[in-house]
C-alpha cells in the first residue's frame, strides 16, 4: 500500500482537529498510482480515492460499507458549494479541501450517516445521483 498517500490523507485529517479517525483499508494499483483509503469516524465512513493523478472523496454508513457517494452529491444534499480542488490533479490541495470540507460540517455528516437518518439518507442521496446523472447523460430511455 502506498503509505505516502495513506500518511498524507490521515496527517491532514488529524490535525485539522478531527479527533481520532480510524484507518479500515487502504490499496494500491501499479497502474498510473492509483491509490485508496478508508477511515471511519462514528457512523461515517471516508473514502480518499487518487485515480490516475485526480484526488476524489466519497462518504458513506459503516452499516452499509459498499455503498458510497460522491462528496459532490453528499455537499448538494447539505446545500454546501464544494471546493473544486476535490476531484482535481491538485493532490495536496484536494486532500486540503476534503480536510476542509468535514470538519466545517462534520456535525452535519455524522447526523446524516447516523443510523437513525440513515435509510433517508441513502435514498436522498441516492436521488440526487439519478438527478446528476440525468442532467450529465439525459434522461434514462426505460
Amino acid at each position: 500500500m502506498n503509505a505516502h498517500f495513506k500518511d498524507r490523507v490521515q496527517t491532514v485529517l488529524t490535525s485539522s482537529g478531527l479527533g481520532e479517525l480510524r484507518f479500515v483499508e487502504g490499496e494500491d494499483s501499479e497502474a498510473f498510482g492509483d491509490s485508496l483509503v478508508v477511515f471511519e469516524k462514528g457512523p461515517m465512513i471516508f473514502r480518499a480515492v487518487r485515480d490516475r493523478g485526480q484526488v476524489f472523496a466519497d462518504f458513506g454508513a459503516v452499516r452499509d460499507p459498499g455503498t458510497w457517494f460522491d462528496a459532490s452529491i453528499v455537499a448538494q444534499r447539505l446545500a454546501i458549494e464544494l471546493d473544486p480542488r476535490i476531484g482535481s490533479d491538485d493532490e495536496y490541495g484536494a486532500i486540503d479541501a476534503m480536510s476542509s470540507f468535514i470538519r466545517q460540517n462534520l456535525a452535519q455528516l455524522l447526523s446524516l450517516f447516523a443510523p437513525e437518518h440513515y435509510s433517508r439518507t441513502k435514498w436522498e442521496l441516492s436521488e440526487l445521483e439519478k438527478r446528476a446523472a440525468g442532467q450529465r447523460f439525459g434522461p434514462s430511455q426505460s
